[in-house]
């Protein structure tokens, strides 16, 4: 489990160079800053590292591996996954306020990497020109 998260990171990475070409490479952009940003925040908050953190970190990039290529390809769905993103957070959020260590910490780590992926999949919808999509 220890190298888990990578090779998810470098699969999807690969997947989608495959499939989609330049914007399967944003996607492998967005996941890998989202990655560092969500790790920054997990040491910052002195989140323990447990199974149900690892779990978050498996769970929450195939979340945002969508998002980046539904925003690469449909600029105009960008309304439709904010709001999907937004919903993801809104489920999970609850779970922060509870006592036991597994959820809580699972929904923090969880809620942080959608929010910082979703900035992350809007910042790499850049068109081959250079310039950013409408949000």
């Amino acid at each position: 489990l220890r190298y888990a998260a990578l090779v998810a990171c470098l699969a999807s990475t690969a997947v989608g160079a495959l499939i989609a070409g330049w914007h399967g490479m944003a996607s492998f952009v967005a996941l890998a800053l989202s990655y560092v940003t969500t790790l920054g925040i997990v040491s910052a908050l002195h989140v323990r590292v447990h199974m149900a953190l690892i779990a978050a970190f498996l769970v929450a990039p195939g979340f945002l591996v969508d998002f980046t290529l539904h925003v690469s390809y449909h600029p105009d769905a960008t309304a439709a996954v904010l709001l999907s993103g937004l919903t993801s957070v809104a489920g999970i959020a609850p779970y922060v306020l509870t006592k036991l260590p597994g959820i809580h910490d699972f929904a923090i780590v969880f809620s942080s990497f959608i929010v910082v992926g979703l900035l992350h999949a809007f910042a790499a919808s850049v068109t081959r020109a250079g310039q950013y999509e409408a949000v």
